[in-house]
């Protein structure tokens, strides 16, 4: 018969094949990476702490991939280690043994509340399960579980470090921490009730492993014990050489990034990427207005937005332990210019016919911005302004309460919603005033930020005189379907007029719609 367990570990793209006498059971230790069976397609993750990742079966046969479905392009370390274990039945526990098991750092261990998970066809009878495991000498031993969820009233877990009670949780009650240390030894009882193979009744599972003592932690130029940076551009803050990509991070790093930047700068920070040991590595940002632990998988969100002022200081926390590296992380620090950009007074001619102003010289404005401009053109002209204008927040809330007015002297157009449908506004003979504020509020989703861009420009009306065509009425039977397509040029225009046989009668204009009157 084969021994309980043998590991199983995934560099590349491979196909596997695991065919025994007995029932087979692959519990998954660390991985992220696609798969495909003869039947599906799938991914396992042992980040999930939802469901316990395993396959099942007589035969087990499955090509580990690179890519999803969509053969998509691998961004980041793809492999997984694996412990496959062979069972008659449910009547024992997973790797359950009387004696006590030395775990050596090449050899992890498994234990887990059963054998199958795949659905409810199995019965699971009552049982008390009990696992103890020692580190070699030099060695510190590790239990970290991926999944723990005890739903069953009568059921229970506790785990003892060296006889000292760490751990004793029943139904529905949450881990305090989802991995223990130790130096000597860790027992683990199970007092296991009869139920169905239900996955998503009670299950847990924890990897057991070890790493030495006096390892050396693993630095590079990547993340050294404390850096300081001052930003006045974009920086990208991260663990591992992004040029290889397939290495996974390295074990017992841990270093601290202290971000500032200067005044009149803001600056966003959002992940990026995260993929880390979600249960024993730690990752966190703090700024003036948040702390966030980003190995809690509910904070992985990418589009959420940590912010700092001028000089205020974001702190980035990073620590691995002594195993199970994975992608690692990325941090994007974006810094946002927070000046007005184009002069106050701006009086538009010939030689200054283009001008583009904004409340940022970058693609994103900052908060608390307030910016006015005046804009003059020579008499007899036209004031055109090209708007692309994106409020912050988004178009069902007014979350942010920014604006843009654009005033005439007698016309103002206020600007408060997200996007403003209308590209282009003209103005005659018209000095205008534009006035910008952004509240007070920092963004909190990338998704909310708001760009605003106009670009000013004036056109002489005596310019375009060589662009008029004149169209002449001969009879009052005539009609002229007139549509703007006919204007080819900008700023060109047709003037309709009645000829000397029709001057005792009257031009008229009936609007089919805004881009097709029909003239009579």
């Amino acid at each position: 018969m084969l021994p309980s367990q043998f590991l199983l570990i995934f560099l590349t793209t491979v196909p596997c094949l695991i065919s025994l006498n007995q029932n087979v059971a692959v519990f998954f230790t660390n991985a992220d990476f696609y798969y495909s069976t003869p039947s599906l397609n799938g991914s396992v993750d042992t980040n999930d702490r939802d469901f316990v990742h395993t396959m099942n079966g007589g035969e087990i046969s499955f090509e580990a991939r690179e890519f999803d479905d969509d053969r998509g392009a691998r961004d980041h370390w793809r492999g997984f280690e694996a412990i496959v274990g062979a069972y008659d039945n449910e009547n024992t526990c997973p790797f359950e043994s009387d004696a006590v098991v030395e775990v050596d750092d090449s050899a992890p261990r498994v234990i887990a509340s059963q054998w199958y998970f795949d659905d409810d066809s199995v019965t699971i009878p009552q049982r008390k399960c009990q696992w103890t495991f020692a580190p070699k000498a030099g060695y510190k031993l590790k239990i970290a579980f991926s999944v723990f969820i005890i739903n069953a009233t009568d059921e229970s877990v506790r785990v003892y470090d060296d006889a000292h009670p760490v751990l004793n949780l029943g139904s529905a009650e949450e881990l305090p921490s989802r991995v223990f240390y130790t130096e000597k030894n860790f027992r683990i009882e199970y007092d296991r009730s009869a139920r169905t193979s239900d996955p998503l009744s009670t299950r847990f599972l924890a990897v057991v492993s070890a790493f030495p003592l006096d390892a050396k932690p693993e630095t590079s130029e990547y993340c050294t014990a404390n850096t300081i940076l001052t930003l006045t551009d974009d920086r990208t803050l991260t663990n591992y050489n992004v040029t290889q990509l397939l290495k996974p991070y390295g074990n017992s790093q841990e270093c601290n990034f202290y971000v500032k930047s200067v005044p009149g700068k803001e600056v966003q920070f959002y992940a990026s990427t995260i993929d880390i040991e979600a249960c024993c590595d730690s990752l966190t940002i703090e700024t003036p207005s948040a702390t966030v632990n980003f190995s809690n998988p509910k904070n992985d969100d990418s589009d959420a937005v940590y912010s700092t002022v001028g000089a205020e200081v974001a702190t980035i926390r990073w620590k691995s332990d002594g195993n199970y590296g994975r992608a690692g992380f990325r941090i994007h620090a974006e810094v946002l210019d927070c000046k007005c950009k184009g002069e106050k007074v701006i009086n538009l001619s010939k030689d200054y016919n283009d001008v583009d102003i904004s409340p940022s010289s970058t693609f994103y404005y900052c908060h608390g911005m307030d910016c006015q401009w005046t804009i003059s053109a020579p008499e007899n002209s036209i004031v055109v302004l090209k708007l692309d204008v994106s409020l912050r927040g988004q178009c069902d809330s007014n979350t942010y309460d920014d604006s843009l007015e654009i005033s005439d002297g007698t016309t103002t157009y206020r600007i408060k919603e997200c996007t403003f449908s209308r590209p282009a506004l003209s103005f005659y003979n018209k000095n205008l005033s534009i006035n910008f504020k952004s509240s007070d509020k920092l963004v909190t989703n990338r998704d909310d930020n708001g760009n605003v861009d106009i670009k000013a420009s004036y056109v002489d009306l005596a310019s375009l005189k060589s662009k008029n065509t004149v169209r002449f009425f001969n009879d009052s039977a005539d009609t002229i379907l007139f549509s703007t397509s006919a204007l080819k040029d900008q700023f060109s225009s047709v003037t309709f007029t009645l000829s000397k046989e029709l001057s005792s009668k009257k031009l008229q204009l009936y609007p089919m719609s805004m881009d097709q009157p029909v003239v009579h």
